[in-house]
């Protein structure tokens, strides 16, 4: 699996070579994260996650 995170961007994204598919996390606070999967082209939401 391979990694990319951009602490300024606030984005991270998780690449699955077995599955071919991408995880994405989103957040704009580093409190609420928007949880997304899919292609770059194409990912769909799946949840989301709130950091106490």
């Amino acid at each position: 699996m391979k990694f990319d995170m951009t602490i300024t961007d606030n984005f991270a994204s998780f690449y699955d070579e077995q599955e071919g598919s991408h995880i994405f996390i989103d957040s704009f606070d580093n409190e609420n994260f928007e949880v997304r999967i899919g292609s770059l082209e194409d990912s769909k939401p799946v949840g989301n996650i709130v950091a106490l």
